[in-house]
């Protein structure tokens, strides 16, 4: 693609926005850009998080960009973007060796492992 659509996609990206790329017989037709809406709810919730002294990590699966463009905007302390399903796991587990104790909320079945 054009770096003009790339630099679009990106700036979606940092948006909050997902992308993704269209092929049309293995040509490139364009791109379309998705979003997950936030709950009202959940700033308020971070911020009571925060008040009691805890730490927000966002583990998932979302560009980079895209996970750091939401982070920003819930006031989230760290992101660990691009993380595969059962990766995730992993993920928890090893917070929790290093002494932290953990709590988790997903959004979806593959988030059940976790």
């Amino acid at each position: 693609i054009s770096d003009e659509l790339s630099s679009q996609a990106d700036q979606l990206r940092e948006q909050g926005q997902g992308v993704i790329f269209v092929a049309v017989a293995k040509e490139f037709a364009g791109f379309l850009s998705v979003t997950d809406p936030i709950k009202e709810s959940t700033a308020e919730a971070i911020r009571k998080l925060h008040e009691l002294g805890l730490s927000i990590v966002m583990v998932t699966g979302d560009n980079e960009k895209t996970a750091r463009a939401v982070a920003k905007s819930l006031n989230i302390d760290d992101v660990e973007a691009g993380v595969k399903p059962q990766d995730k796991y992993e993920k928890i587990k090893a917070l929790r060796q290093a002494g932290h104790k953990v709590a988790m909320a997903g959004d979806g079945i593959n988030d059940a492992p976790a």
